[in-house]
């Protein structure tokens, strides 16, 4: 799929924008391999050497191009230190595809070979010895941000001084999991190495073999979506409405025209109330609804992913952003998880209830406190989550309706040790106010406010909240029972 990604882009000839960069092995002095490795080398007659290479800008009509349809655009810097090359992508967008051309020169005076390539992020990095592709994380999520593809040229000897030079090319496409507005780092290290058959080093009994690399650092800064929904998740009974608010933002420099169109995984029924935004002015926000239909007679739990794309018609540029639509079961526990870090419990669990299936097609994070070791822990997404147990988890976006399936306990024991604690309570009535949970003691208890970023502390003598979790200290171990 990916391999098929890369041929439709190239296809796409008004997207795409070349970047040319010209890397050369440079002469320290005359006789040298030109190539540095952090030990003694020699040079071909015996006497002591040193090697290098690095690369500088050698294009007579300049370093890159691009077509005249490109919102986007290819810059390259070569840095003080010549080993290194910074190209940046600025302003692109999910399908954006660039390629870089290297060309390097060998002025020495021995053969040298292209050995691999080194494609890495700061999570993850591949090395290729063949024809291929690497897609690649480059923000932790573990979702491939893009893809680099790598020519035909390893093994490709350069003997010296020979012309023309040849090519070596890295193909680069933006993937749709890219997130909008933000920053993504990469680096592709071009492995180059040679070896000296005459002389034998410190009297071994095969020839020295030098290598050394060239870094190209690739940052890739992705465009302000002129799209946003929300909210990004919601649920709703088999053939509910479920209503979401589309936002328009023209970031533009002049004023313009969005066509809106809206699609779907399980093409449920999709309306939007207005599909053209006319005359929206530079910096202007505008706004219209999309209704999603869940059709009778829906399987529980099935998902529908509803993307809302917006183009552009004074430069064709395409935007889009994705929410999520679940059709839930009848009679289950619900809560709502604001943008950001909540702080909440799970009042009705079943043995289906881990984290994966209850926050299904989000990206998430969740924590919860480990009151014996006293620190974070991420808890197995492929377990139920635990009654009693207050859990930190991070959305994106606003999420209405998480739900679980289980069957409420008529009640339950909330264990807590001295100290601090971190759990919900399952099941409350009038009676379960902190005072009465915990008449004639030294306790605190706080809870957090999600939308305004900051921890409060509940009255002691209003009840304790289904699916609220609390931080709360107590001065020696018990055992709580609610109701």
């Amino acid at each position: 799929m990916r391999a098929e990604g890369f041929r439709g882009i190239v296809l796409a000839a008004l997207l795409a924008s070349m970047l040319l960069l010209a890397f050369k092995i440079q002469p320290i002095k005359s006789g040298t391999a030109d190539w540095k490795f952090n030990a003694i080398s020699v040079n071909n007659d015996g006497t002591p050497g040193e090697h290098d290479w690095h690369c500088y800008d050698n294009f007579e009509y300049g370093m890159f191009w691009q077509g005249d349809k490109d919102v986007g655009i290819t810059t390259a810097a070569i840095s003080a230190d010549p080993h290194y090359a910074t190209v940046t992508l600025e302003n692109v967008y999910p399908c954006y595809f660039t390629s870089i051309s290297v060309y390097p020169h060998n002025i020495g005076t021995v053969p040298i070979k292209i050995d691999s390539a080194i494609i890495s992020s700061a999570y993850e990095s591949v090395t290729l010895r063949a024809v291929g592709y690497v897609a690649l994380d480059c923000n932790g999520d573990n979702k491939p941000d893009i893809e680099i593809m790598y020519g035909d040229s390893f093994g490709i000897q350069l003997d010296p001084n020979q012309t023309p030079d040849p090519e070596i090319s890295f193909w680069v496409h933006v993937l749709h999991n890219a997130p909008w507005d933000t920053t993504l780092s990469s680096d592709i290290e071009i492995v180059a190495v040679t070896w000296s058959p005459d002389v034998l080093l410190g009297g071994g009994a095969e020839p020295a073999v030098w290598s050394t690399t060239i870094k190209i650092h690739l940052i890739v800064q992705t465009m302000r979506s002129h799209v946003s929904i929300s909210p990004i998740y919601q649920s709703g009974l088999s053939g509910e409405n479920l209503d979401y608010i589309v936002t328009v933002t023209n970031f533009g420099n002049v004023e313009d025209n969005y066509e809106l169109t809206a699609t779907d995984d399980a093409s449920w029924t999709l309306t939007l109330s207005d599909n053209l935004l006319e005359n929206m002015q530079a910096g202007e926000n505008r706004t219209t609804k999309l209704w999603v239909t869940i059709p009778d007679n829906v399987i529980p739990c099935t998902i529908d992913v509803i993307t809302v794309t917006a183009t552009s018609q004074t430069d064709n540029t395409i935007s889009y952003d994705s929410c999520i639509a679940r059709c839930r079961p009848e009679n289950v526990f619900t809560l709502d998880l604001s943008t950001g870090w909540n702080l909440v419990c799970f009042t009705a669990v079943g043995e289906n209830d881990i984290p994966n299936n209850i926050l299904a097609g989000l990206t998430y994070y969740i924590w919860k406190w480990d009151v014996v070791a006293g620190k974070y822990v991420s808890p197995p997404s492929d377990q139920p989550v635990e009654i009693g147990v207050s859990y930190w988890i991070w959305v994106k976006g606003d999420c209405l309706g998480v739900f679980t399936t289980g069957t409420l306990p008529d009640k339950e024991n909330i264990y807590l040790v001295a100290g601090w604690n971190l759990v919900g309570f399952p099941v409350t009535s009038p009676d379960t106010t902190p005072a009465n949970l915990f008449t004639g003691q030294t306790y605190y208890i706080w809870k957090w406010d999600a939308e305004n970023k900051k921890y409060v502390s509940p009255s002691s003598a209003a009840p304790v909240e289904l699916g609220v979790g609390y931080w709360i200290w107590v001065d020696h171990d018990q055992s709580v029972t609610v109701p």
